[in-house]
């Protein structure tokens, strides 16, 4: 009865939503003054299908943002980006390991999406949860490619509701350089540079960015929030379960700062090209957490970096109607050895954290066009080595040193019973080694007033078996003007060694009706479950297009059916390593759900004389369950509007405004955190302008209202306190 109650809404709602496409097709001019929606909309994308298809052929929900939208916006991250787009949400500062936690289409989690580099992967190959903050920059980016909805058929494991393709710059076409510097309030700096060149026929280059913030003193900003913070300050007391205690740490100063860094390196040499990128992200681990049982310092932080280099060879044969494309790349992603938590969990101890996997994928792709036909086959092989994320360890961990003399062990073992042996617990460190190996095919056939796509992938990986998800989609499009696409498809997502293995908590003596120390116990554990299970997801997704002129709409639909979903069951007295355990988290499959929903919107663009006015406006509605319970970080209403304005090509101004409905929380503090309305508003004016080279000074602005307002957290302030009005100004130099 659930689900055809679901069914009949989805029927419902198809026949109300119609919108608009986001402007963000790439335009052939290179001025945004002179971008039209004809030119929008006949753009090429290749992550839908990886063959260069129009927008209103590729069966999927496809947004495409141009480097001049990029610039107009002052998008300065990844995160700034995709909070514009509908049916994705950004909880900011909402974990302290992902920093940032997205949503999309009602599906919560920073690791159910790929992140790729001009179709590289570059988010972990393991599956590990990823930061997206500030080190995906967007500087060198030519257009960023997003597809809404399952995409493990060309993309493998983890591509579950989403993949974000990042498209740099052709340096054999055009070299670009670029600079830009900008400060803001709490101390924040931002520095990026792009350069590149061409020999013959070699062309590359290089991209750096840096960004450092110290963040706002929340005690300032929310009083009553952050009272404990003061309490502490002057009586050291923080608070563990229902007591109070004082750790034996001293009373630390305030210290969240954030950093990150992004280096690219790019070479081309006729059908060969190359790529070294890394990232580098550091933000606090108390973030999300509440000051009465997490402390607030520099010494809780969670840094992590990901290096990535890739080999691709591409050529086309007979005529151009035959594509080969291989590429091998190579991956080292780790949580530094300096990460650390110091909260209730850790008794308050400070706790380093570490985990490297180590990753080789080879991947080969050959596609052919005959007529309207078009055919893709590939197969990829990937390898991994892997340390899980460790305990809470009492001393950074030293990769270069064996485990053995290092002396790690869990928190509270380091003691000795009554009869003076010691009890000290050796900490569990874990080794994981596997293989996955995938191929897929696509068949895609254009006729005159339809599109259609069949394809389908078979894995077999190690730890999980054999997998196999299907995709097909059907466009229906008569003119340049209408389409109306029809898709369904699988994906699925592997638990990652990351959250198999992953486990945490501390020991307490045991004592005799003497009060000897006789043993050890622990009141609370985070276990390891190796044996977790495949989640899968099963998607149907409607969507149509109009476009009239200067006036575009756009309707999609979406059905999700979540099976097997990872949950966290608590586990009464039981034990661990032998000994006893009063409450364990355990990780385990046993959750099932589905989330519907879609997006209305409308697009409009308006020339007078030396201006241009461009309108976006979204309603998203999502909605579902998981196991009777709402779904968790989802807005059911969500209303986006966004206003470009340029003036004499010389003055641009860019308004981004957005407001959610409660959000379910039931991470530690049940409930739905308050609605909020949220402003972001940036400038730009070129006060240099040559033939090639052009010279600008911009101000960004958030929460230009000055509002107080929570958003949903992992950790145990249940609902988040967001950021007091932020602004930088800057000034960057393009020579194109």
């Amino acid at each position: 009865m659930m689900k055809y109650k679901t069914y009949k809404k989805i029927l419902v709602l198809l026949a109300l939503f119609l919108s608009m496409r986001l402007s963000g097709q790439v335009a052939t001019s290179n001025d945004i003054f002179n971008f039209t929606l004809d030119q929008l909309y006949k753009t090429k994308v290749v992550t839908a299908t990886k063959q260069h298809d129009e927008i209103f052929k590729v069966p999927s929900v496809v947004f495409v943002i141009p480097h001049l939208i990029i610039e107009e916006r002052n998008y300065h991250s990844l995160a700034d980006l995709l909070d514009d787009l509908p049916q994705i949400l950004v909880h900011r500062k909402a974990s302290a390991e992902d920093y940032n936690v997205f949503t999309i289409n009602g599906v919560t989690g920073n690791d159910k999406f790929l992140i790729l580099i001009n179709g590289v992967r570059v988010t972990s190959l393991m599956g590990a949860d990823h930061t997206i903050a500030e080190s995906y920059s967007l500087d060198d980016v030519e257009r960023v490619e997003i597809v809404l909805g399952p995409g493990s058929v060309l993309y493998g494991a983890d591509a579950y509701v989403g993949v974000i393709n990042l498209i740099t710059f052709d340096y054999s076409r055009h070299q670009p350089q670029y600079f830009s510097l900008s400060a803001g309030n709490f101390g924040t700096y931002r520095l990026s540079a792009l350069t590149s060149f061409k020999h013959k026929n070699l062309s590359y280059g290089g991209l750096i960015k840096f960004y450092k913030s110290d963040e706002p003193f929340y005690p300032d900003y929310y009083l009553k929030a952050f009272a404990w913070w003061n309490y502490y300050q002057q009586t050291g007391f923080m608070k563990k379960g229902n007591d109070t205690v004082k750790p034996e740490l001293p009373i630390q100063p305030w210290g969240i700062p954030t950093y990150s860094a992004h280096i690219d390196l790019f070479a081309k040499y006729k059908s060969f090209e190359a790529g070294i990128m890394n990232f580098f992200e550091r933000h606090s681990t108390s973030l999300g957490d509440s000051p009465s049982t997490a402390i607030y310092t520099d010494k809780a932080k969670y840094s992590t970096k990901i290096n990535n280099f890739y080999v691709r060879y591409k050529k086309y044969l007979l005529d151009s109607s035959l594509f080969f494309n291989s590429t091998f790349s190579f991956q080292d992603y780790r949580i530094l050895p300096t990460s650390a938590f110091i909260n209730q969990f850790t008794n308050y101890n400070i706790a380093y954290k570490y985990e490297r996997s180590i990753g080789l994928k080879l991947e080969n792709m050959l596609a052919y066009s005959i007529g309207k036909e078009q055919f893709t086959l590939g197969f990829s092989l990937e390898r991994l080595s892997v340390l899980p994320k460790t305990g809470d360890l009492p001393r950074p961990f030293n990769p270069y040193k064996p485990v053995s003399e290092q002396d790690l062990y869990y928190f509270g073992s380091d003691t000795v019973d009554y009869m003076g042996r010691s009890l000290k617990v050796p900490q569990q460190i874990y080794h994981v080694h596997y293989s996955n190996y995938g191929g897929y095919f696509q068949i895609k056939s254009d006729l005159n007033d339809f599109s259609l796509v069949l394809g389908s992938r078979a894995e077999y990986d190690s730890r999980y078996g054999f997998n196999w998800v299907p995709r097909i989609g059907l466009v229906l499009s008569n003119s340049s003007e209408f389409s109306l696409k029809f898709t369904y498809g699988g994906a699925y997502f592997a638990p990652s060694p990351h959250i198999a293995y992953q486990h945490f908590g501390t020991f307490n003596v045991q004592t005799d009706s003497l009060g000897r120390v006789v043993g050890l116990e622990s009141q609370f554990f985070r276990l390891t479950n190796p044996n977790l299970k495949i989640e899968r997801i099963k998607t149907f997704e409607i969507e149509s297009d109009v476009l009239l002129h200067n006036f575009m709409l756009f309707g999609v639909m979406f059905y999700n059916d979540l099976k097997d979903l990872i949950t966290y069951t608590f586990v009464r007295d039981t034990v661990f390593l032998g000994y006893p355990v009063a409450t364990a988290m355990l990780p385990v499959n046993g959750s099932s759900g589905y989330s519907f929903g879609g997006t209305i919107g409308i697009e409009y663009q308006l020339y007078f004389r030396k201006m241009k006015l461009t309108t976006h406006l979204y309603y998203s509605y999502v909605d579902g369950a998981i196991d009777n319970k709402p779904l968790l970080f989802n807005s059911k209403h969500t209303v986006k509007a966004i206003i470009d304005f340029i003036y004499n090509k010389q003055f641009s101004a860019y308004l981004s405004l957005q407001y959610r409905s409660p959000m379910y929380n039931n991470m530690f503090v049940t409930g739905y955190s308050p609605q909020f309305f949220s402003q972001v508003f940036a400038i730009n004016y070129k006060f240099l302008s040559k033939k090639k080279l052009t010279g600008c000074i911009y101000a960004k602005f958030s929460n230009i209202l000055d509002q107080r307002y929570y958003d949903v957290t992992e950790g145990t302030f249940g609902f988040v306190p967001q950021d007091p009005l932020r602004f930088e100004i800057g000034i960057k130099f393009t020579n194109k």
